[in-house]
């Protein structure tokens, strides 16, 4: 008998648990669902054709920053992609109402709502579904949020009338919550997209942090910073360019930034923020100040506006094996098994 076949008869684990790394279903065989926008793909995992995978992902940032919608895209995608798939929303915040879920092209019966109040309610929600389910079973897990969710502990003080400063019970609540949650939605490859707040540090040189302590960002897989800026029309507010930074990712350069823009009137532009990507890679190129064309085809010039909400423009560009190598050169976290991505992708070169 061999030393892998003693370790295997040995073994403790549960049953289907051990197996050979090169053929271990926890890191081989994973679903990954893309989304609709490409930018978004690329924050998540640095390809424009693959997105969100089982585990936790984190949008944070502050109030009315396109957090939700981003997570209720990230539902979608994973609905769409799996028809007998669902979605847990577990809600604190009460802001994610019909009109945001019918806005988005969702279908309401295909999401459970679960109010909690509390952390260790939360968590407690979150390990008892995760327990019931198996690998395979399509469910996908929306939170809600975590900025502002109370300890057990704060409640119990509040109902008893305590003053007395909480200092810490909610930090170890949610070191707890994510204990828990986290490998147990690896193991189910159950994607759990949640919700943040971010505030600014203390200190001599103040950055953003995410509200909660440390723990969120120590077990997700991603972690999204969202700032934005304003979209004027003269001087009246059209909506808003967002900044997604990547505070943290498994699978893409930490640090990276994409951005895109979402209007009132036409909400979100799909194809906003891959303007500067193409350029960089030289599949577009600017002919004139104010004007763009495609590298393959300078025979038409397009303004900016035009190039954002345009499929014609960019179908054949996202569908070019050169521009998709690119973008994982840009974005993407990894190491090349060979030279394929050193001397294939010259940056500016699409012939």
């Amino acid at each position: 008998m061999s030393i892998l076949d003693k370790v295997k008869k040995n073994t403790k684990a549960g049953k289907g648990m051990i197996e050979t790394l090169d053929k271990s279903m926890y890191l081989n065989e994973k679903c990954n669902t893309p989304t609709i926008m490409p930018v978004l793909n690329l924050a998540l995992s640095g390809e424009l054709d693959s997105g969100i995978e089982g585990g936790v992902t984190i949008f944070a940032g502050p109030s009315k920053h396109f957090k939700s919608n981003l997570a209720l895209l990230c539902v979608k995608s994973y609905l769409d992609r799996y028809p007998d798939a669902a979605c847990l929303f577990l809600d604190n915040e009460f802001g994610i109402n019909h009109d945001y879920i019918n806005n988005m092209g969702i279908d309401a019966s295909r999401m459970i709502h679960i109010p909690f109040d509390t952390v260790e309610n939360l968590r407690n929600e979150i390990s008892a579904q995760l327990d019931g389910l198996v690998r395979g079973d399509k469910l996908i897990l929306l939170v809600d949020s975590i900025g502002n969710v109370a300890s057990q502990k704060e409640m119990s003080d509040a109902e008893d009338d305590k003053v007395a400063a909480d200092m810490g019970s909610r930090a170890k609540a949610l070191k707890s919550l994510f204990r828990v949650i986290t490998v147990k939605s690896k193991i189910k490859d159950i994607p759990i997209v949640m919700i943040n707040q971010t505030y600014s540090s203390q200190g001599m040189f103040p950055k953003d942090v995410m509200s909660g302590g440390s723990s969120g960002m120590y077990a997700a897989d991603s972690v999204i910073f969202l700032t934005r800026a304003q979209e004027k029309q003269g001087t009246d507010i059209a909506g808003y360019t967002f900044t997604m930074k990547v505070e943290k990712g498994r699978r893409v350069k930490e640090a990276s930034k994409l951005k895109f823009t979402a209007l009132f009137d036409k909400g979100v532009l799909l194809y906003s923020g891959l303007l500067d990507i193409a350029l960089a890679t030289g599949h577009v190129i600017k002919p004139s100040v104010g004007w763009y064309a495609k590298a393959s085809d300078q025979s038409r010039k397009y303004r900016e506006s035009e190039i954002q909400e345009s499929n014609e423009f960019w179908q054949d560009i996202l569908a070019d094996e050169k521009f998709q190598k690119a973008c994982k050169k840009l974005f993407k976290l990894e190491t090349p098994k060979d030279d394929e991505l050193e001397d294939d992708i010259a940056l500016g070169d699409t012939e």
